[in-house]
């Protein structure tokens, strides 16, 4: 049998309360103050008796590339101290939204030029790029130096810039996406990465 659950941890802090975190105002990413959720996850992941795929993300609730560095990092050390060989370590990039979507807005990009062209920042979707390649590097020095082959970037970002149709609520809500929609080829790409690393393992799936 297999068991999914979801926790959500904006800044995937290792606390150890329910706790509901109300975020200041980010005057700096001419963003609006939203409300961040900081749920307890660590002592309950730990828990867990069987091999356990797990999969992280901060989205979009951090103003600055240094405060993602240092969560980011956090979240690394809390996960490696808990000493879980069997498990399998994903991190799923960031992703910006599209700031010029609209009801109308059907047909996909054809590539990343064309998102580069047409893309229109708002909020921190300026530092998305920054989020996502101190991601790749740390979790590279995590396989290339530390031998740990199962932590895995799942890098959905390249396919996703290209999808400004299936916004939420356009043109209020560029940034997340109605379901069905195109994050669901997310779980495709999982699903194919893990499948090919079975492979390269000799596991049959």
């Amino acid at each position: 049998a297999i068991t999914f659950e979801y926790v959500r941890n904006d800044y995937l802090d290792n606390n150890d309360k329910s706790d509901k975190i109300h975020s200041k105002k980010q005057e700096n990413a001419g963003g609006p103050g939203r409300v961040s959720f900081g749920y307890p996850w660590a002592a309950r992941y730990g828990s867990y008796p069987d091999a356990t795929l797990l999969i992280a993300n901060m989205g979009m609730h951090i103003d600055t590339l240094q405060r993602y560095q240092q969560h980011l990092t956090n979240f690394v050390h809390t996960v490696e101290n808990m000493s879980r060989p069997m498990d399998f370590f994903v991190y799923r990039t960031s992703v910006p939204g599209h700031g010029n979507c609209t009801e109308s807005t059907t047909v996909p990009l054809a590539n990343a030029s064309e998102f580069a062209r047409l893309h229109v920042p708002r909020y921190q979707w300026h530092l998305v790029d920054g989020f996502n390649n101190y991601t790749k590097q740390t979790f590279s020095h995590l396989r290339n130096y530390k031998g740990k082959n199962n932590w895995m970037v799942l890098d959905v970002n390249p396919m996703t810039i290209l999808r400004p149709d299936g916004h939420l609520e356009p043109p209020r809500d560029c940034l997340h996406y109605k379901l069905p929609g195109p994050n669901d080829y997310w779980n495709h790409l999982l699903y194919s990465n893990l499948l090919d690393i079975a492979k390269l393992r000799g596991i049959k799936m």
